[in-house]
């Protein structure tokens, strides 16, 4: 879902913030950065703790 919406709001957001083509790049690349990470150590997580905890446990730093 993310990736379908940074194709959309990007130039949206580019324009708004006045950023420029590198720094809209930037921000795209620290999305994905963030959905590897996320999805690499919700993995081991799950694995230790098992899906329910590790869920409960990754879904309340989501603030």
């Amino acid at each position: 879902m993310e990736i379908m919406m940074l194709s959309f709001v990007g130039p949206s957001v580019k324009d708004e913030w006045g950023i420029s083509g590198q720094q809209e790049g930037l921000i795209t690349s620290v999305v994905f950065a963030g959905m590897i990470i996320g999805g690499c150590l919700g993995g081991v997580i799950s694995d230790s703790y098992g899906r329910r905890s590790g869920a409960l446990w990754l879904l309340s730093l989501d603030k």
